[in-house]
């Protein structure tokens, strides 16, 4: 029998490496796994397709900022009406923010939870929040006044906590201009939005609304917010 020989420095490093990576892939998977499944198949391979009302020139030129010039990492903005491919983009941001807050998370050990969160997801909490922003806002008031209803797990002062673990934190903002036109929902994303623009989190949001259409509803403090932070595009207007 041959003796056992102590792996190299190399060996173990190599070791280590691998370990890692299997560990990111499981977490990886079980967060995408979230993602609605017709948009699971949006990756960094992702082609321009006539589907699209946007044009095919236009899709590849927008793919290639966000995957080949690593654009994933800014924040976004898209105002257009349905079918020009705008969600298809937001979940491609959503899958590079997942695998980049994860392998921050697996390096250091540091996540947004620690109680449950394997059961709960099968993967670390590691604040990148997708939220519904009227489902996000009616849960919120139903939590006033009924303790069986959970709060929303977005709340603001996470923004600072995420910096002080080394993340950065990430928002994706789904059905912007489904929510009521009132103060209270105005001040709610006003909020929001300045938590993104102290903690220089990412901020990603589609809407059907055109650009001057959502400052006319929304106001200039929040547009203002959106112009320095995002990649605005805007078609079909």
């Amino acid at each position: 029998m041959e003796a056992y020989k102590p792996l190299t420095p190399e060996q173990r490093a190599e070791r280590r490496k691998q370990n890692f990576l299997q560990e990111l892939e499981f977490q990886y998977k079980n967060a995408i796994a979230e993602i609605p499944e017709s948009f699971r198949w949006v990756d960094q391979n992702i082609q321009p397709s006539s589907l699209s009302r946007l044009p095919l020139e236009e899709q590849a030129k927008l793919y290639k900022e966000i995957t080949q010039d690593k654009k994933w990492n800014e924040g976004w903005a898209f105002f257009s009406p349905a079918a020009y491919g705008k969600t298809t983009a937001t979940w491609l941001l959503y899958k590079y923010a997942i695998r980049q807050n994860l392998i921050h998370s697996l390096k250091t050990g540091e996540m947004e939870f620690t109680i449950g969160w394997h059961k709960e997801h099968g993967y670390a909490p590691c604040y990148v929040w997708h939220i519904v922003l009227p489902e996000y806002i009616r849960q919120m008031q139903a939590s006033w006044n009924d303790e069986t209803v959970e709060r929303p797990k977005l709340i603001f002062d996470k923004f600072a906590k995420a910096k002080e673990q080394g993340f950065r934190p990430r928002l994706f903002i789904e059905e912007i201009d489904k929510v009521s036109d009132n103060k209270w929902t105005t001040d709610l994303l006003f909020t929001l939005f300045n938590a993104v623009d102290k903690h220089k989190a990412q901020l990603v949001f589609d809407t059907n609304l055109s650009k001057q259409q959502f400052m006319s509803r929304f106001g200039e403090p929040i547009y203002a917010r959106v112009k320095r932070h995002c990649n605005m595009r805007e078609w079909g207007f």
